[in-house]
């Protein structure tokens, strides 16, 4: 947009987007850490589950996220 002498509004509006968008990540990572925390202290207290479906969608969202 600089390069293309685009409107200086646009521009800087367009920048704090992006600014924020970065901010972002790294508090989107620790909430996911987080709930994968969680998520794993939930499986671990209820291993009664252990036939129910969505308990092995879990463990395997947990596997990806720790990879």
């Amino acid at each position: 947009m600089k390069e293309e002498n685009k409107d200086k509004y646009d521009i800087k509006k367009f920048q704090e987007v992006l600014d924020e968008s970065i901010m972002m990540i790294p508090d989107s990572e620790n909430r996911m850490k987080k709930a994968a925390e969680d998520l794993e202290v939930f499986i671990a207290n209820n291993s009664t589950l252990e036939s129910e479906e969505w308990l092995g969608k879990a463990k395997a969202l947990l596997e990806e996220s720790c990879a």
